[in-house]
């Protein structure tokens, strides 16, 4: 993009308006949207995000930097975003941590199975994880400032109907400058 476009781009167009334009051309995923966290982002919020119809912002934690709910009648999952220190980022020690939160055996590098996704242009690891009852959908994201966990947590059959909007949710980040 040349200069001037850029200017024009940072200085004239709102962030909200950036991220909707974005989301619209990388698509969402089936109508999933119901708000762009732009501006009006929570302030200490270190991402900027397209939420999914439905998905409620609870409040973070201590090593969860965002987090929703989502509730479909009895069925209730979680969608969590932490950030940690780069020692953190070792693929197979986070699955099998994941693999035992919902009764999973663990496995090693030759009976591990994973994807790619990109996150801001940043290529990292994608894993559906399903047990009889429970679900786990998990990214792991390894930037200069550290390792960034997506996961989502809940009842099999919810976490399947929600598998889109959370890859859509993913995609849809972008990391404020620390």
């Amino acid at each position: 993009m040349p200069t001037h476009s850029r200017l024009i781009w940072s200085r004239t167009i709102p962030n909200t308006l950036r991220v909707l334009i974005c989301a619209l051309i990388l698509g969402t995923g089936e109508g999933n949207v119901s708000r762009v966290y732009g501006d009006d982002a929570p302030k200490d919020s270190p991402i900027v995000y397209v939420k999914p119809k439905g998905w409620m912002l609870a409040g973070p934690s201590q090593f969860v930097a965002v987090q929703f709910e989502i509730v479909d009648d009895d069925q209730k999952a979680k969608t969590t975003v932490s950030k940690l220190p780069p020692r953190a980022g070792m693929w197979l020690l986070n699955v099998n941590r994941w693999r035992a939160q919902i009764g999973l055996e663990a496995v090693d590098e030759a009976e591990l199975s994973s994807e790619k996704i990109k996150v801001q242009g940043i290529e990292g690891q994608y894993i559906s994880l399903e047990s009889p009852e429970k679900s786990i959908l998990g990214v792991m994201v390894q930037r200069d400032d550290g390792v960034w966990f997506f996961k989502m947590l809940g009842s099999r059959e919810l976490v399947s109907q929600q598998k889109m909007a959370f890859n859509s949710f993913v995609r849809s980040v972008k990391f404020k400058k620390s």
